[in-house]
């Protein structure tokens, strides 16, 4: 979310990964995790800003200088590669931000990032969806919050995504420096902090979607709502 050395994220890393997009936020990320690196012997990676985070590696997946790659599967078979970050606190105001490709084979509502309870209690989460779905869940597992952009042309190619909600329950998306949606929920509910149990890339927190088939170059969050002069 800031001009990354070797811990911030931003316009010059984007650049270095090849993207298409000069744009790079100017927030300065609460985690953050950069996955261009060879696969750890550790089976895990720390958060670089917070320092206890662990992102977990599971079912054997791996990473090299072009990121974490995801291979993708039905929920039916639950060895399929995923990363699980160890638990944490999140709500109010929260941005979202993350490198990242979907193949064109990625199934719809597999996953960028899955975080909640069970069956979507309270979660947060990203998926393609046509485009891009970013989606705010209540304690009911009803969507109250969401965003849905359109867009078929954003397969196989990476993507600079800013997802944000603010704790008036505001949510924007921002995909390769440009605003492309808004919602605005009336449910308290949505942004309280809470320490949630499940946190995933590349997996939902529901039971039945799909595994994503992606590559994730970086993802990292901040306890803060994201400003449009910040992106």
């Amino acid at each position: 979310m800031c001009i990354r050395d070797s811990l911030y994220l931003g316009k010059d890393t984007i650049i270095n990964t090849s993207s298409s997009s000069s744009s790079g936020s100017g927030l300065t990320p609460t985690h953050s995790f950069d996955f261009r690196i060879g696969t750890p012997s550790s089976g895990f990676i720390i958060d670089e800003i917070g320092g206890t985070i662990k992102a977990n590696y599971m079912n054997g997946i791996t990473s090299s200088s072009d990121g974490v790659v995801f291979t993708g599967g039905a929920r039916s078979d639950e060895e399929h590669p995923y990363v699980n970050l160890d638990d944490f606190e999140l709500g109010k105001n929260v941005s979202f931000e993350s490198y990242f490709k979907f193949d064109s084979d990625s199934a719809t509502y597999s996953r960028l990032f899955g975080f909640g309870e069970g069956n979507g209690t309270y979660a947060y989460w990203v998926a393609p969806v046509n485009g891009f779905s970013w989606t705010l869940t209540a304690s009911n597992a009803t969507q109250p919050a969401r965003i849905d952009y359109a867009n078929n042309n954003l397969r196989d190619t990476f993507v600079h995504g800013v997802f944000t909600v603010s704790s008036s329950g505001e949510l924007k998306m921002y995909i390769n420096g440009s605003l492309v949606g808004t919602s605005t929920s009336s449910d308290s509910s949505i942004p309280n902090t809470r320490t949630r149990t499940l946190h995933y890339l590349g997996r939902s927190t529901y039971n039945h979607d799909p595994y994503a088939k992606s590559t994730i170059v970086y993802a990292d969050w901040s306890n803060t709502f994201a400003a449009s002069n910040e992106l």
